[in-house]
């Protein structure tokens, strides 16, 4: 992945202050992490903080729905894509999408019941959610499905899908819900269609990306995710799984340290975890003042110039004397991040303008 390509997403997601696309195994044990994510992030904006059960009702629900439709599909490795989970909050609005694959005979029933719902009223969608129910509950598979209807019912907005067609088998579908915090959302707020969730798909899965994050980098938003990505692992045979670990949290604790902090308060960065054979990349992007930026430069070229053994002996004489940088710390986690890559580390800064330049570093573990 080149500083070019992460500067260029990092833009592309400007507008949004999270941002979070989970392209790795979908299992129940990482559904609480999720809303802690994202509940972590929405307590900013007033007008969705009055809707938090809502919002998280409806991320498990799109996130069981790529379990829900999946039925049986070819070993997930042999796929174009991996499936998708997507949160992106911009503005007063949450978007929740999901994509997985399905066996092709399934596309025609789920556009037809997705277009039933979006034709409905909020009183209509409340008594096909109670025939559906009574007949779920004598036993007859009918009706529209009760996760689909209660999507379109929490969100109050119609539901938008996407059928991209992978054989002669199988279709990935995709599907997003709209939650709004204000009624009359502002004319020049972005509106995200269901082709973008696409095209973003297809761009990280192209990068063998198994996370995206992008938003405000405090503690609240870095600890679901270490959880996560530990949770995640116990699912790869991979012998380098604690130096990832490692990494990891230092690469996502460098964020907020070193970040330059805008106008709202926010240090802003973005971070992605990749993985291609039995080896994982993380890497990270964030704004830096450039005043900063030629210590810390000197410090990174000096460190990248030596061996794993010669990091170690620096690494227990930082721990021994302490020494404090400028942003606090002995720049023991760089030196951390550096000999746990076995001193595959690479990192980048582009002059922004006369303030700031923004600053990419990648390990590979």
């Amino acid at each position: 992945m080149s500083p070019e390509f992460i500067f260029e997403t990092f833009l592309d997601l400007k507008k949004d202050y999270l941002s979070f696309s989970y392209l790795g195994n979908i299992h129940d044990e990482i559904t609480d992490m999720l809303i802690q994510l994202s509940e972590s992030n929405i307590d900013h904006v007033a007008e969705l903080s009055k809707m938090r059960n809502k919002v998280s009702f409806l991320m498990v629900e799109s996130f069981q729905n790529i379990v829900r439709h999946s039925g049986n599909i070819p070993v997930e490795g042999n796929l174009p894509k991996p499936s998708l989970f997507q949160i992106r909050n911009i503005g007063a609005t949450y978007y929740i999408a999901s994509a997985n694959v399905i066996p092709n005979v399934k596309t025609e029933m789920l556009k037809n019941r997705i277009g039933r719902l979006n034709t409905l009223t909020q009183e209509e969608l409340k008594s096909l959610y109670m025939e559906v129910l009574s007949q779920e509950q004598d036993g007859i598979q009918r009706g529209a499905g009760l996760g689909l209807i209660e999507m379109a019912r929490k969100s109050g907005h119609k539901l938008e899908c996407f059928f991209e067609p992978i054989n002669d088998e199988y279709t990935y579908f995709y599907l997003q819900i709209k939650m709004s915090g204000k009624k009359n959302p502002s004319e020049d707020e972005i509106n995200l269609t269901i082709e973008s969730t696409q095209q973003l798909h297809s761009k990280l899965s192209g990068e063998n990306i198994l996370l995206l994050l992008k938003g405000n980098f405090s503690q609240e938003l870095i600890l679901p995710v270490l959880k996560m990505v530990e949770e995640n692992m116990s699912s790869f045979v991979n012998v380098h799984d604690k130096n990832t670990f490692f990494v990891l949290g230092e690469i996502l604790q460098n964020i907020p340290k070193h970040s330059f902090v805008n106008e709202e308060g926010v240090k802003e960065g973005i971070f992605f975890m990749e993985k291609f054979g039995e080896y994982f990349a993380i890497t990270s992007g964030n704004y830096v003042e450039n005043h900063y930026v030629v210590d810390f430069e000197e410090k990174l070229n000096a460190f990248s110039k030596l061996s794993v053994s010669e990091l170690n002996s620096l690494y227990r004489k930082y721990l021994r004397e302490g020494n404090e940088t400028e942003h606090g710390g002995a720049g023991l986690g760089l030196i951390d991040i550096i000999r746990l890559s076995n001193c595959n580390f690479q990192y980048h800064f582009q002059k922004i303008n006369e303030a700031i330049s923004f600053f990419t570093m990648r390990a590979v573990v």
